[in-house]
């Protein structure tokens, strides 16, 4: 079923060690247990439509490097566009 392949990503992520680099800012705790894995697997999988809104700290929580970093996409040239000027050309719409 979709919620026992779900459970299994979500274990191995944990395994792996996602959620373990935390920033100073946010207390430390223990991984996820497989009861709360599987919890959340349930809980996706039985949603038609799901909208997961995150922050910054979810990326670099799972060790993506952030934007604004010394190492980060802005500081090594990449910078980001308006909507506006999203709109105005194919060639920017690709750029996403």
């Amino acid at each position: 079923s979709s919620a026992s392949k779900l459970t299994h990503v979500l274990a191995t992520a944990s395994r792996a060690g996602y959620g373990r680099r935390r920033p100073s800012t946010v207390p430390d705790c223990e991984p996820a247990t497989a009861e709360e894995i599987a919890s959340l697997a349930s809980f996706i999988s039985s949603k038609e439509r799901l909208l997961v809104i995150t922050g910054a700290g979810c990326s670099t929580e799972s060790n993506i490097p952030d934007y604004r970093s010394p190492t980060g996409a802005y500081s090594s040239g990449f910078k980001p566009m308006t909507h506006q000027d999203f709109l105005k050309t194919e060639a920017n719409q690709r750029r996403y």
